[in-house]
Formats: structure tokens, sequence, C-alpha cells
């Protein structure tokens, strides 16, 4: 067995404890060291901590990081996860999905915090802000979900928290926080690699940990933050100013004046509850102040910022502001497919951790016998539909010009098309029903199309032609 340990820089286990104390500590860490030929193991054991560390300071303090992250949750995860189990006997396929909706929507995992699409969301959330997620396969039937913190660190023998046989992870080794709420080494327990869950993100081909994916602009983010708290800072001085009052040795005087009396709550300004006060003199002037900060272009300069963090995930400035108001249809719609290219490497994660979940409940819910060779088909959002209308044409004639399937086609809408089919043939039969009975009960035909979404077809020219004729039909018969 080969056990991976460490050596540790005496520098490199800070903890971040807010906004300027994690900015001053790790502003150089952020910047390469162009000499440093170490593997992914070394990077991971000498910077991880104190990365995952800031990670975790900036998703509580800055609003930037936490815009950047809900935005690639909303097209990563987004509202609904549709989950198909597919194999030849279709009853087996419908108990399966039947039991995984029911433990989605129960306790899933131990602390009963998050159900059904919120699991999923809580699980992409640690692999966005720590590059990595962890979940532990209880004999309850539940998973624990493990924050990053918790496997391997300082203390332990093992640093990585994972003992390999060769190039693969046989043995992961976890603690508990202790009542501080800090890592306790002492707690550590071993959990044998088959009952883990850990995907993670690492460039590097020999990282065995995941690498916060958003650390390459760590100081970006802090630097964005300080120029707009110091934007904000000036529109609120340059609010509270209304006038300027002008007159020679301007200052020496006012300064004279709030000298000669410094009781009295009046001086060559008086504050009142409700306004400000100048007095001036004969031969003094007063002047608007010409409110120029921020800049008329600061708007702009800002979502050309925000662009370079959100090129992270391959999300452009627009969906981090969730504004498209500067652009047109031609390059939103850009932009979209972008974003969904950029978003669908991280999907991969995700969908690989649902995929191995379904697999585990199923393989345990279920005998042998009673399991059919059968694949996971997992539904994740598609690309954001701008324009629905001229969308949908143009799926339409993609369709009729044989260029994508109805499968792919309802798939870009996160549906599956199997149950479309299912639902709108259901709908279909009430459709005939009702119109049947309507007929039955007022002698005058009803197009069913009416009653099954369907009522432009009804309507259309080629469909009230046939039905005349068929009623001409019937009169001459």
């Amino acid at each position: 067995m080969n056990t991976r340990r460490l050596v540790v820089r005496g520098n490199r286990a800070k903890a971040g404890i807010g906004y300027d104390s994690v900015r001053n500590a790790y502003y150089d860490d952020n910047h390469p060291v162009t000499h440093d030929r170490g593997s992914g193991y070394s990077h991971d054991r000498n910077n991880r901590y104190q990365q995952v560390s800031m990670a975790r300071d900036l998703h509580r303090n800055n609003y930037l990081f936490c815009a950047v992250v809900n935005s690639v949750l909303n097209h990563l995860v987004g509202d609904r996860i549709n989950i198909q189990i597919r194999s030849a006997n279709t009853d087996f396929s419908n108990i399966a999905e039947n039991y995984l909706r029911d433990f989605l929507n129960r306790t899933p995992e131990t602390r009963n915090r998050f159900t059904g699409v919120q699991l999923w969301r809580a699980i992409a959330t640690e692999l966005i802000v720590t590059g990595e997620a962890i979940a532990i396969k209880t004999d309850s039937g539940q998973l624990q979900l493990v924050e990053s913190e918790l496997l391997g660190g300082l203390g332990f023998d093992n640093v990585d928290g994972i003992d390999f046989e060769g190039d693969y992870p046989v043995r992961y080794w976890f603690c508990s926080y202790d009542k501080f709420g800090n890592p306790d080494a002492s707690t550590k327990k071993p959990v044998d690699a088959q009952h883990v869950i850990h995907r993670y993100h690492n460039s590097r081909i020999s990282g065995a940990r995941g690498i916060p994916p958003m650390q390459s602009i760590f100081s970006l983010l802090l630097h964005l933050n300080d120029i707009i708290k110091s934007e904000a800072k000036s529109w609120e001085i340059i609010s509270r100013v209304a006038l300027i009052a002008e007159r020679n040795d301007g200052p020496a005087l006012a300064f004279d004046e709030a000298e000669a009396d410094p009781l009295t709550p009046r001086g060559y300004v008086e504050d009142w509850d409700v306004a400000r006060i100048f007095h001036a003199d004969i031969g003094e002037s007063l002047s608007t102040l010409e409110r120029n900060v921020p800049h008329k272009n600061f708007g702009d300069t800002l979502l050309e910022f925000l662009r370079l963090a959100g090129s992270i995930f391959g999300l452009p400035g627009e969906f981090i502001v969730a504004n498209f108001s500067r652009s047109n249809y031609s390059q939103s719609k850009a932009a979209t497919v972008f974003a969904h290219r950029g978003i669908q490497y991280w999907q991969d994660h995700l969908r690989e951790i649902i995929e191995d979940v379904v697999r585990w409940k199923i393989d345990t819910a279920f005998t042998t016998d009673e399991i059919p060779p059968y694949f996971v088909e997992i539904f994740l959002p598609g690309a954001i539909h701008l324009d629905p209308q001229k969308e949908s044409s143009a799926l339409s004639d993609r369709l009729a010009g044989g260029l994508t399937t109805m499968s792919a086609a309802v798939g870009e809408y996160g549906r599956d098309y199997e149950e479309l089919l299912s639902e709108r043939r259901s709908e279909i039969k009430k459709a005939i029903k009702t119109a049947q009975t309507l007929e039955e009960e007022t002698g005058v035909p009803v197009p069913w199309q009416l009653f099954s979404g369907l009522g432009n077809i009804a309507g259309s020219p080629r469909q009230i032609d046939a039905e005349l004729k068929r009623q001409e039909e019937e009169t001459l018969s």
C-alpha cells in the first residue's frame, strides 16, 4: 500500500478570519511560482488548505464570489433534475424510479436538511466552492455529506486522507469537528473507498484532491470588492453634500468661526434634522456640486471585470448580474450557448455523483435476480431560452430538416422523451373522451384538439375545411 505523506511549510496552515486578514495573508499565494516543479500532490498538500479556507471566507463575506457561485449553481442544477432508469423490463424501471423519487423526497442524507433537488445543489455547492464533493454511503441507506476540511489534513499521518494501492484509492480517513468547530485529527477513522463518493476538480493529472476552481481569481475578487466599496462610499459622501460655499480664505474663516463659539451648534455649516444650512456673507457665492463620482462608464468597467470572474466557468458577465439589456438577441444567444458549454464540464461531475448514488440505492434495494441490465439517464438543465418563440421555431426547423431527434429536442428542455410521450398520450385520450361527451350531449361536433393544447391545429384552415367536408359527405349520404 502506498501512503503519501507530507511535510508542510510552517506558514501555510493559516486560517482566514476576515476579509482584510485573508486578503493580506493570501495575496501572494495567488501568484504563480514559475520555478516550482512540484507534482500535483505537492501543490495539493502545500497550497490546498489555505485556498479552501480563503474560498470559505469569500463565500461568507464577498458578494461577488457569491454571485458567481449562485450563477453557476442556477445553470448547473436549476430547479429540477430528471432521473430515468432504462431497461428492457419496463416494470422494473418504473418501480426503481418510484423508489428513487421516494428516497430523494424523504430523508436522503443523515442530517435531514436537504431533499430532492436541494440535495444535489448542496453537493454542487461544495464542488464549486472547494473543488470537491464528498459523501459516505452509510449502512442506514442515507448519504453522509462531508466537507472538504474533514478528509485528511494537518495532524494526519496521511495528509491527503487517502490510502492508495498504485493509483487507486482503497481507504479514506475522515475526522470530526471539535467543540470549537475545528477539525480534530484525534477523531480520525478509516472508511473503505467502495463506500465513499469523491469527485474533484484538479487541473493536474497527478492531483488527488480538489482545488477551489476560483482560486486563480481570488485576488481579482478582493480588488473588485475594494473598488466597489470605495465607489459606494464616494456615493454616500457626495450625496450628503448639496452646495459648496466659495469665499476668499474660506477654509481659514470656517475654522475660526467654528472655534469662536464651540458650545453653539451653529457655525459656517449648521445641521438641522431635515437639512443643512450654509451661512454666507454678502460677496460670498454658493454653487452646486457636480456629481461625477463614480464615472459614467463605471458600470461598463465593472461588467468587464465580472466577465473575467465568470470566465473561470465559461459564464459571461451578463449571467452573473442577470442583465442582458446591453446585448442584442444574437449576442445574448451566443452567450447562452457559450455558457452552457462551459457548464457541461461541471454537469459531467454532478452527473457522475448522481449516477453513483442511484446505482448504490438500486443495487442495495433489489436482489441480484431482480435487477436486469439497466443504465441511468440524467437530465440536467440545458441552455436558457431567451426568446422561447424564436427558439421553438428554430427547433421545429431542425426537426423538420432531420438535424436533430425528438429525444434530443425534448432533452434540451430537461425533459425525458418517453415520459413526455406517456403524459401526452394520457392527455390526448382525455381530450378525445371529453370531445365525444360534448358531442353526445349537444349534437355538435367539437374538435378534441381544443382540450389537448392543440387548439391552433383545430382552428387551422385545413382542419376547418376537413370538418366541413366531413359534414357535407354525411349530408349527401
